[in-house]
């Protein structure tokens, strides 16, 4: 299988929300990503898990006897295959445009709920155009990658809610430079 076979594999809507739980949680058993993603049909559940098994994405970490049924506990390989492929535009492409339609599908079903509350749920929009060195850069990654480290490991209290933060770093064309120009947009609901 090739990178590319691969990337369409992992661009998937839901294989995407899969992989995110493990990434989140380190393991988890259908039934517990099952909980997470309950808009997901069980059936369908366990083809994206069946997939990202066999493609090597996920490994079977333990297995449990329940019932006389065996409850498989997954993690994310280690030795992730689409680590070994540099991936080219098209990938890249489509990688951006899958990952954009989930978080689309996130909000999506955020707003079909019934206590949507935007303010009180701290929704937010932010762009920025920052000009930096490529050596800036990295030392903002950086601190940033050190900011979430010192969340990432918090226990729920009673107070803390799981919160998405997506952070999407893109080009600046030519044009929009002319026409914007440094600064920043926010947008709060």
């Amino acid at each position: 299988m090739d990178g590319t076979d691969l990337a369409k594999i992992v661009m998937n809507p839901v294989r995407m929300r899969i992989a995110q739980y493990l990434l989140l949680h380190e393991h988890g058993t259908t039934v517990q990503i099952g909980e997470e993603l309950s808009d997901v049909p069980k059936a369908s559940l366990y083809r994206h898990m069946r997939i990202l098994e066999d493609a090597g994405l996920i490994q079977v970490v333990q297995e449990n006897k329940k019932r006389g049924t065996v409850e498989k506990v997954y993690k994310l390989n280690q030795d992730n295959p689409l680590d070994s492929k540099e991936p080219g535009k098209e990938e890249i492409g489509q990688l951006i445009h899958s990952s954009l339609l989930g978080i689309m599908g996130e909000f999506q079903r955020y707003l079909k709920r019934d206590d949507v509350d935007p303010r009180k749920d701290m929704i937010s929009l932010s762009s920025v155009v920052l000009l930096l060195s490529d050596e800036e850069f990295q030392e903002f990654f950086g601190k940033l990658g050190e900011l979430y480290s010192s969340v990432l490991d918090h226990q729920p209290d009673g107070k803390r809610k799981p919160r998405k933060l997506t952070l999407i770093s893109s080009p600046v064309t030519e044009e929009k430079k002319k026409k914007e120009g440094l600064g920043r947009e926010e947008r709060k609901c």
